[in-house]
């Protein structure tokens, strides 16, 4: 090993020189020395100890999963209409937005279908959404690292949508896995970082509702997203944002959103992470009208 860890020192030592012959007039070539660094440091003798942003904490735990965003927007809208029929719903208000799928909830749980309807999410079947068992092995305050059993690894490729709890009254967590590895035939390893706390289904229209209500033309295109309050607790996150599905996601675009207590005139903004199934974005509120009757109420 010295004569290896020798050559990586001369190397990143001549590529530091090299940079510092380099004429003024073009720019300096690229140094080596943050790939011969780790080099260096995963050949060392003595294992060098890497501080995470968060320390890891080793665990034994079993916790609720769910994978996928339409897995998730259906699980959660499950809930919100048992919450709903048992009188439950217990975030009816939060200062700023308030996106309650309670009370009302009859008039958002019918999605669009048809040409001019997105039947996308509504069409997740109901295994997807039933929680599974994995077995969490450590964590930190932003992310953790589990294990499971998936019969589609797809499913759990870096850039996935991933829910969890730690039972079946705790509060849920939306993650993205960060990385994978395969253990046995359908037996899975992740390691996954918190993007926000208490999620909420909601529905989602294109286009700006008019101050009648019901949009006028031919009807409009709905689906369901999920809301993640502003949060001060880990993952710490100041603004209020949505996941939504990257097939309907366009910056800039005007949509409606409609909660128990009001209809509300977003302006979705630049993706905050944009993957291969959903867009995690903020969003600006243009307008607010009271809520609706139900039959009034668009899907």
């Amino acid at each position: 090993w010295p004569p290896l860890m020798r050559a990586i020192d001369n190397e990143i030592a001549a590529a530091a020189d090299r940079s510092d012959r380099a004429p003024a007039a073009r720019p300096a070539p690229a140094p080596h020395d943050p790939l011969h660094a780790r080099l260096r440091q995963a050949l060392a003798p003595m294992p060098v100890h890497i501080r995470r942003r968060g320390d890891r904490i080793a665990v034994d735990q079993t916790v609720r999963v769910v994978i996928g965003i339409s897995p998730i927007v259906h699980m959660l809208r499950l809930e919100a209409q048992r919450k709903a029929a048992q009188r439950l719903d217990t975030d009816a208000a939060h200062d700023g937005i308030t996106i309650s799928p309670a009370d009302s909830l009859a008039r958002i749980t019918n999605f669009a279908t048809g040409a001019d309807g997105m039947s996308v999410l509504a069409t997740a079947t109901t295994f997807g959404a039933v929680p599974q068992s994995w077995q969490v092995k450590d964590r930190s305050d932003t992310g953790c690292r589990m294990r499971g059993q998936t019969g589609d690894l797809n499913g759990v490729i870096p850039g996935s949508l991933v829910a969890l709890a730690a039972s079946d009254h705790a509060p849920w967590t939306v993650a993205v896995v960060r990385r994978l590895r395969r253990l046995m035939v359908d037996h899975v390893e992740i390691s996954v970082e918190y993007i926000g706390r208490k999620p909420r289904f909601v529905k989602i229209a294109t286009g700006a509702a008019p101050a009648g209500g019901a949009p006028a033309g031919k009807a409009a295109k709905c689906f369901g997203a999920l809301y993640l309050p502003a949060s001060d607790e880990h993952p710490r996150m100041p603004i209020k944002t949505l996941l939504v599905p990257a097939c309907v996601f366009a910056p800039g675009a005007a949509v409606t959103l409609l909660s128990s207590s009001a209809t509300y005139a977003l302006q979705l903004n630049k993706p905050l992470q944009q993957h291969a199934d959903f867009v995690w974005t903020s969003f600006t509120v243009i307008d607010k009208v009271a809520a609706l009757a139900p039959a009034a109420a668009l899907g």
